[in-house]
């Protein structure tokens, strides 16, 4: 994977396909995006602004591949996020 997308980028308010990756990557809008616990780390919800780094990051496409993303958060933990959008709106 490669970086289609910048830090900058995923947080801008002019890109909101990243906003729409966030809201819908845990499965709904009712929650922000979650990682999992781990031995050392409690688990906890994320948004874009808890993104440190994008380590790598693919642009998708309506009707078409995912948008993805594995990141580096501000706590430490590193997180996968992945949604795509058909006709029938965002999952």
């Amino acid at each position: 994977m490669k970086i289609e997308t910048t830090l900058d980028e995923m947080r801008g308010d002019e890109n909101y396909d990243w906003r729409y990756v966030f809201a819908y990557a845990d499965g709904g809008q009712s929650s922000p995006s979650f990682v999992p616990p781990t031995p050392d780390k409690v688990a906890a919800p994320f948004d874009r602004l808890s993104v440190a780094e994008v380590l790598a990051s693919v642009e998708g496409e309506n009707d078409g591949p995912e948008w993805a993303a594995i990141l580096r958060l501000h706590d430490g933990r590193f997180a996968y996020v992945e949604a795509g959008c058909d006709y029938t709106g965002w999952g």
